[in-house]
């Protein structure tokens, strides 16, 4: 311990002095401050590689997609109601089994997706499935709350 005093008296100092501390807190602080941009730039990009050959992946079920304005989506591509049985009979040799997946938005009309029943039994498909999520209430409510659909005319 240190002793201070002034004349031969002297005493002892039993605090701690908290500058050299302060000190290299500030300093540490401000290395840090000029490092962490640092490590954000310092990222790699991850470029995958390229390959000549390899097997194609099978896709095992057409999905067909009806959208909230009324619009429909043969395996990704848009198509015309008139011509969803053709579209669906043009797709189907690429996949391994007979089934169609009805992937229709929340607001569109029960008839859009009978169309895609009648069209797939028409493409021979054998089973239909409609895709459904389920939702947490909360979402439940927020979905409540869009504006309804305009009506779409039936074809």
């Amino acid at each position: 311990m240190k002793a201070i005093g002034a004349g031969g008296h002297k005493r002892l100092v039993d605090e701690i002095n908290i500058t050299p501390l302060t000190d290299v807190f500030l300093v540490l602080l401000i290395i840090m401050m000029v490092v962490a941009p640092m490590l954000k730039m310092t990222r790699t990009e991850i470029i995958p590689p390229v390959v000549n050959g390899g097997d194609p992946i099978e896709k095992v079920r057409l999905v067909v997609e009806i959208t909230r304005d009324g619009r429909y989506f043969v395996d990704g591509d848009e198509t015309n109601p008139a011509n969803l049985a053709e579209a669906m009979r043009d797709k189907s040799g690429s996949f391994t089994e007979k089934d169609v997946i009805i992937q229709a938005d929340r607001l569109s009309k029960s008839g859009m997706v009978l169309k895609v029943f009648d069209a797939a039994r028409e493409a021979e498909f054998e089973t239909m499935t409609v895709a459904v999520e389920t939702l947490s209430k909360r979402r439940s409510e927020e979905l409540d709350r869009l504006p309804a659909l305009e009506e779409v005319p039936a074809i």
